[in-house]
């Protein structure tokens, strides 16, 4: 098939290509010589000229001594100078073409080395977080795309479930110049399942209209053996890479729907291992499960949580831009989560107004009168009844399926309140019971925030979820630090209450 796209494409607008390649080592040889050329006809740096003679003799000279740190007695002219060669040298390194291979069986013993790869990625796996910055300096790049499916943990990608959806996704937000992909051929590769053009060059949605798409095809591989696209095929593939549709990142709404989950869990290493859980690709390369102190209920051998389940299933579609499975998985979690949210509305509400209530009337919690002893058993009733108000909020911050254990943080500071009201000590309530508020009011408003974003990157107007954020739902705890503005002139009965009061 001969190249069918005659538009015209202006210098900077990056360009696509996408032709066979029969042998990888002719790739590495032609690259290094590529390279080579590049580097010995290039111009030396302008900079160097302009160092001055007088420091040309103290240009590099070692004061230090062996087994101590090097020190070098530079002239600031000299570090300037050194300051210039870099950043030229930096604009000639970048100028060149990078070559990017996502499987290494490919090209065997050659490893490509760019600004994304600073280690052999076949022994040393990395987070997907982690990439170099130098990364966005890049303005031209050639990828190698692979026909066949990845399969074993020793062609996992470094960085992620799918490495050239994820090098797509970050490519989306730098500025290139020439971007050229390259499809290999089917017969150069291992037999494995194959993959369809369209599932191939679906990550390339994310750069729409940003490039021209075009392809060649190779006359050593016959049309019967490519995976090249047919014509109509290929009229399919332009109008999915260059469409007018608007482009959604999926990446970003995953890592909302991550938030918008671990607002739910209170407890900090459950909430750590959730999103780690999520982007986790092979839980083999993770530390043992039998290390951590605490059982958590997202991970374990069977992992049958649906939070953990759905999680990584929609971290996978969001690495295929899958948005309908992403959308349908992500309303599967606001359904489960939305239950457990109306029981934290509900029960913050009901708080909030008994605070109100009785720092209105009884002056119970002021911060005028929180250090007067309290020797009445009906004030002592009502301080109780909002200690059971609060446990019962905090229940609702809980799973039904578990129990909130002791040794965790929140139990604590409950099981403090309570010893608190067995002992009478009417001087450590306050705090105690503010502590308690706002461990409460912080994981309220996390999960107030994380519903207001979590739809915020659908471009498209059909989330697939019929539960929406409602923006009339409760601010928060009242605030123990200030006083009601309706507050009643206090009782004759506070004036006769002294600090050194004695229990009656």
């Amino acid at each position: 098939m001969n190249d069918t796209d005659t538009t015209d494409v202006s210098p900077m607008t990056p360009q696509i290509e996408l032709p066979n390649i029969p042998e990888m080592s002719d790739l590495r040889i032609h690259t290094e010589r590529e390279e080579e050329t590049a580097f010995i006809q290039s111009d030396p740096p302008p900079s160097l000229n302009t160092i001055p003679l007088e420091l040309e003799s103290i240009l590099g000279e070692d004061e230090g001594y062996i087994f101590e740190d090097e020190k070098y007695d530079l002239h600031p002219a000299v570090l300037q100078v050194c300051q210039q060669n870099y950043e030229e040298g930096c604009d000639i390194l970048y100028a060149q073409q990078f070559i990017v291979c996502f499987n290494t069986y490919l090209i065997k013993d050659c490893y490509p080395r760019s600004p994304l790869f600073r280690r052999n990625i076949r022994f040393q796996h990395s987070r997907c977080h982690e990439y170099n910055t130098s990364f966005k300096n890049v303005r031209r790049w050639k990828i190698i795309v692979s026909s066949y499916n990845n399969i074993g943990w020793i062609e996992t990608p470094s960085w992620g479930l799918n490495a050239f959806e994820y090098f797509c996704d970050r490519l989306s937000s730098v500025a290139i110049t020439g971007l050229e992909i390259i499809l290999c051929d089917p017969n150069s590769e291992s037999k494995r399942r194959p993959i369809k053009p369209r599932e191939i060059l679906r990550p390339l949605t994310i750069l729409r209209n940003r490039f021209n798409y075009s392809t060649s095809d190779s006359s050593e591989v016959s049309q019967r053996k490519s995976n090249m696209p047919k014509p109509r095929m290929y009229k399919k593939l332009k109008h999915l890479v260059e469409g007018n549709r608007p482009v959604e990142r999926l990446s970003e709404m995953h890592s909302r729907l991550v938030r918008f989950t671990r607002s739910f869990e209170n407890f900090a290493p459950w909430k750590l291992e959730m999103a780690a859980d999520a982007e986790e690709v092979d839980p083999s390369l993770s530390n043992p499960r039998h290390f951590n102190h605490w059982p958590s209920p997202y991970t374990g051998v069977t992992h049958t949580s649906f939070l953990e389940k759905t999680l990584r299933e929609a971290y996978t579609a969001s690495q295929y831009f899958d948005s309908a499975k992403f959308k349908s998985l992500r309303a599967g979690i606001v359904h489960h989560l939305h239950p457990q949210y109306d029981r934290i509305l509900n029960a913050s509400r009901l708080l909030v107004e008994a605070i109100k209530e009785r720092k209105i009337k009884f002056e119970a919690l002021d911060p005028v009168s929180a250090n007067i002893r309290v020797t009445r058993r009906h004030d002592w009733e009502e301080i109780a009844e909002l200690a059971v108000l609060v446990e019962e909020e905090i229940s609702t911050h809980e799973k039904k399926a578990r129990k909130l254990q002791v040794d965790y943080p929140r139990a604590m500071m409950l099981q403090r309140l309570g010893r608190i009201l067995e002992d009478k000590r009417s001087d450590l309530f306050f705090a105690a019971f503010q502590d308690l508020l706002h461990d409460l009011e912080g994981q309220f408003l996390e999960i107030r925030q994380a519903w207001e974003d979590l739809f915020k990157g659908d471009t498209h107007q059909k989330t697939m979820c019929d539960i929406l954020y409602d923006s009339r739902c409760l601010e928060g705890v009242i605030d123990l630090t200030v006083r009601e503005p309706d507050m009643r002139v206090p009782r004759k009965e506070y004036a006769e209450w002294g600090a050194g009061s004695s229990w009656g």
